[in-house]
């Protein structure tokens, strides 16, 4: 197997030691506020979710991927930030269903749920896997090593490399966290250990 690592964070801003060390957004739950001297608009956080849908789409077309089993499904309160939503997300996200067959016709929608965080999963198939890992990072684990999928991906502004096991990723991510992030979910106490910016996996 394969495995990929694909985000927006431009590898120039990591230190020696793989620090990410700019300060930028990293959940939808972000627009508005401002990041470097920029506000996240809602256009802007659109633009780079729909380069991570046409990174996967890039893979699946390669591939040549019919279609994804639904796994480790965990549902959300359905909710929208700031922009309008198409209509067929909500009927996604209340018809989505742990080990279903999904098309790669619906692909795209599952994944922008995934990415706005109304849902998490990992889209199986027996040549490609999508995994979902913290601050919007997200994982490929492939049969076969793609080739015309990476130079898409990095043209459209996104980074690809390869990486280990996404288990082994995302479990050593949990301490990468941002700070911010968590203090949004964990109380004082507990996040001082967790005060490290991005770190290399």
């Amino acid at each position: 197997m394969y495995y990929f690592r694909v985000t927006k964070y431009n590898p120039i801003y990591r230190d020696e030691n793989g620090f990410y060390k700019k300060n930028e957004w990293i959940s939808v739950g972000d627009i508005g506020q401002c990041y470097d001297g920029e506000i996240l608009t809602a256009e802007n956080y659109q633009n780079i979710e729909n380069a991570y849908v046409n990174a996967i789409l890039s893979a699946v077309y390669e591939l040549k991927v019919k279609s994804f089993k639904i796994t480790c499904l965990q549902k959300n309160d359905y909710r929208e930030y700031g922009f309008v939503y198409e209509p067929q997300l909500k009927c996604l996200h209340k018809t989505i269903s742990d080990k279903m067959i999904m098309s790669i016709i619906d692909i795209p929608d599952a994944a922008k749920l995934i990415l706005r965080e109304n849902l998490w999963a990992k889209l199986e198939s027996n040549y490609l896997s999508i995994h979902f890992g913290y601050d919007y990072y997200m994982y490929f684990c492939a049969k076969k090593k793609l080739n015309q999928s990476l130079k898409i991906i990095e043209e459209s502004g996104l980074f690809i490399r390869p990486v280990r096991k996404p288990e082994q990723a995302v479990s050593n991510r949990v301490k990468a966290s941002r700070f911010e992030t968590a203090k949004r979910w964990f109380p004082n106490s507990f996040i001082e250990n967790f005060k490290s910016p991005h770190w290399e996996t």
